[in-house]
């Protein structure tokens, strides 16, 4: 009868450890998802930078096209003028 509640103890102490070792893997899981996500003020700082990036380049394509546009009209300023 001892030998069985010896036994018994032993599997309750195992059954702890089980809980407490995926009590631990639980724990752990939480935290790495925690470290993967990104911080409001990072997001904040990242999309500002993106912001800017967008704007400078519309900024370009804006004054590529005043350009183009220049370009084509002066253009057709020369060959409306020219002697041929």
């Amino acid at each position: 009868m001892d030998d069985l509640y010896q036994l018994v103890d032993q599997l309750n102490e195992v059954k702890a450890d089980k809980d407490h070792v995926i009590s631990l893997i639980d724990f752990k899981s939480d935290k790495r998802d925690l470290e993967l996500k990104v911080g409001r003020d990072d997001f904040d700082h990242c999309m500002a930078i993106v912001d800017q990036s967008l704007r400078d380049v519309l900024e370009k394509i804006d004054g590529q096209v005043r350009t183009d546009s220049y370009i084509g009209s002066r253009a057709r300023d020369i060959f409306r003028h020219a002697v041929f």
